[in-house]
């Protein structure tokens, strides 16, 4: 991409030289589509480099090693639900967290499990859940 527009392209730079991979190196995150992209959730396993991004239909992984873009769950109501929301890897758990539900504000939260490939709910405790899971705003 040019960096101008909003898409579902994947961009890589190698630190080994310095320089972007060619456009068209890697497949599209969503072939087709636009929808949602400006602020979609992305984040990264640090041990195993792949990718997860919130994409309008579902959660799915880009994985550097195969060069791949897998769907791993259909979003309960739809990707929307994670937009402009923090997500980590728990590597020790296996599992990905996503801080916030926008169906379930102000204390719900996803969590994707890496061993059983199951999305599923959860609530954040503590009196200083709702702010934290807060959607964020743009100035």
């Amino acid at each position: 991409g040019t960096g101008n527009e909003a898409n579902w392209l994947i961009d890589a730079f190698s630190l080994v030289n310095n320089d972007w991979h060619p456009a068209g190196t890697w497949p599209p995150v969503e072939a087709g589509t636009r929808k949602w992209v400006t602020a979609a959730t992305v984040c990264m396993n640090p041990v195993t480099e792949q990718v997860y991004v919130a994409a309008p239909g579902s959660l799915r992984r880009f994985d550097p090693d195969s060069g791949r873009v897998a769907e791993l769950a259909r979003w309960p109501q739809n990707s929307t639900a994670v937009r402009a929301r923090a997500c980590a890897v728990d590597t020790d758990k296996r599992q990905l967290v996503f801080f916030g539900d926008g169906y379930r504000a102000p204390r719900g939260g996803l969590k994707y499990d890496l061993k059983s490939r199951k999305l599923s709910p959860i609530e954040f405790k503590g009196e200083e859940a709702p702010r934290i899971t807060a959607r964020i705003k743009a100035q």
